[in-house]
């Protein structure tokens, strides 16, 4: 550096320059050229000037930076030659110039404009800012940035699988290209931070939560596209949780709203999109409460099993049950699978529920018939836990179902279907649960030889009856060519029952199965005429 660039002076020359808030550009040139020796200089944006000191000069045998983010040009002119050290000090000066022009123009329009990225410690992988840097940039931008400022916290779904069955270099391959997609798909004036893991969040200055609502499904959008890795398609889906700057609001509590809503949005499923509200806030503290809750349920046995039949139809005979675990709160009382296996899920405890359910189908079913449990995504991949039930189911041949979920098969990969085919060898009937109430893919139906499908009913309420009764036909059909059992789940109204009771007078040859809430007495009570 040169001998003008005494500290203290530069010290105050920077003061003057607010990189977040309104900056008077005449006065730091006036200031920049005493301490480097011109007496002239301009900045300009698309042939206006910005800022001007000295008479009218020829700038263009002098020095000229260009500032690409705020598209100006700062030019100089030396009274004498301008030494190396001088000239890169300009340069210097001109990036945080470039900021401070940025801001100013942010402020003074409605429509974003193009902002560098904030410098601070990046994340090596995705080539943005980590989690500290993003949290420092926000109490800037926070404390003399707009108030109608929106944070989205964007966490993918299902990258524990893509870690252990491909490997964790092909997650970070994915967690990459995620963030590249993000790049390409925000606003130049948005910034992005890796959070940590598969969370990134995201900082939309000037933009209302309507706004964000479409932006983030866009970014959803971009996400779900596959990505090729080593020849093979991947997809993956993403969460969003979004949080709007309340009037006053620091900036912790909005990132820390958006990611309350985010695990709102995880509890939900995935691919899910939550907008925070202060509800959210108070249901995802009470479902935190209930997941420490569980883990002491599960040390002190409040969870029991509960048996429920399936019927044929029309006459209602019982054919098989299903074994449903169910959690005896001591103060919220019976809580069903659906309500808290999530939350089994998050703390790491599935596959315990699960064969304990299994354990009791086993050795406490005295109703000597086939009984269903329910294997989650995550146990399907567990080879312990695998291992484990395959030991147990032999000597039990044609005793125990398992069901699976769709999204467990269509997402699993190789080891979900080898596993599959390891239970089935040690005496398991395989069944795909819950058809139709999420992908309803025949597609999914060919990555396994299933021995039956659970039909949810939704399938078929949700439409009018020529739809209903076209969609049952061909389900019936699938099942009498390819040999699978059809049972209707989710039977839990009287309507759905009659439907299922109308359509097996149409197309069943040997009637369907159903299973629902006390369905077998309706069954009786509907063919009494009662």
């Amino acid at each position: 550096m040169g001998q003008t660039m005494m500290p203290a002076a530069w010290s105050s020359l920077l003061e003057q320059v607010k990189p977040f808030g309104e900056t008077d550009f005449d006065a730091v040139l006036t200031n920049a050229g005493a301490l480097l020796g011109f007496s002239s200089a301009k900045i300009e944006q698309s042939g206006r000037s910005v800022a001007r000191i000295g008479g009218i000069r020829d700038f263009a045998s002098g020095q000229s930076v260009e500032l690409p983010h705020s598209g100006c040009m700062m030019h100089v002119l030396w009274d004498d030659d301008a030494d190396a050290d001088r000239v890169a000090t300009l340069s210097s000066l001109a990036g945080v110039i470039d900021l401070a022009l940025i801001a100013k123009d942010r402020r003074s329009h409605d429509t974003p404009t193009p902002m560098m990225a904030p410098t601070g410690a990046k994340d090596r992988l995705t080539n943005t800012i980590d989690r500290d840097a993003f949290a420092d940039y926000l109490d800037i931008e926070f404390a003399a940035g707009p108030s109608n400022a929106t944070i989205m916290v964007l966490g993918l779904d299902g990258m524990s699988v893509v870690n252990n069955t491909m490997s964790h270099t092909v997650g970070d391959i994915v967690i990459a290209e995620t963030a590249d997609r993000l790049r390409d798909t925000l606003r130049s004036c948005d910034i992005v931070s890796r959070l940590g893991g598969d969370v990134f969040g995201i900082y939309c200055p000037n933009m209302a939560t309507e706004t964000a609502q479409r932006l983030a499904v866009r970014l959803q959008a971009a996400i779900a596209r596959p990505i090729v890795v080593q020849s093979n398609e991947l997809r993956v889906t993403a969460g969003v949780g979004i949080a709007s700057r309340a009037k006053g609001e620091k900036a912790h509590d909005t990132l820390s709203n958006g990611d309350t809503a985010l695990q709102a949005s995880k509890m939900q499923g995935p691919s899910e999109l939550v907008i925070y509200d202060g509800a959210i806030r108070a249901r995802t503290e009470d479902r935190r409460q209930l997941a420490t809750e569980l883990v002491e349920a599960l040390a002190q046995n409040q969870l029991t099993t509960a048996m429920e039949p399936i019927v044929h139809l029309p006459g209602g005979e019982i054919v098989g049950v299903e074994a449903h675990v169910v959690w005896e709160h001591p103060k919220r009382g019976s809580i069903d699978r659906s309500e808290f296996m999530d939350l089994a899920e998050l703390i790491g405890r599935v596959a315990d529920v699960e064969r304990a359910v299994l354990e009791y189908a086993l050795t406490e079913n005295d109703q000597g018939m086939r009984t269903g449990i329910n294997i989650s995504g995550s146990t399907l991949r567990d080879s312990v836990a695998i291992g484990w039930m395959v030991e147990r189911l032999r000597g039990a041949e044609g005793k125990m179902i398992i069901e699976v979920s769709e999204s467990s098969v269509s997402t699993g990969g190789s080891i979900v279907v080898r596993h599959l085919e390891m239970l089935r060898e040690a005496g398991a009937s395989i069944v795909l649960d819950d058809f139709g109430l999420s992908f309803a893919s025949l597609r999914t139906l060919h990555a396994f030889s299933f021995d039956g499908v659970k039909v949810h009913t939704s399938l078929l309420s949700d439409g009018d009856a020529t739809r209903m009764v076209a969609i049952a036909k061909g389900i019936y059909a699938s099942s009498a060519s390819i040999g699978f059992d059809v049972v209707f789940s989710g039977v839990e109204s009287d309507s759905d029952l009659r439907l299922l009771m109308t359509l097996d007078s149409q197309i069943a040859e040997h009637g369907f199965y159903a299973q629902g809430k006390a369905v077998r007495e309706r069954v009786e009570a509907a063919t009494s005429g009662s």
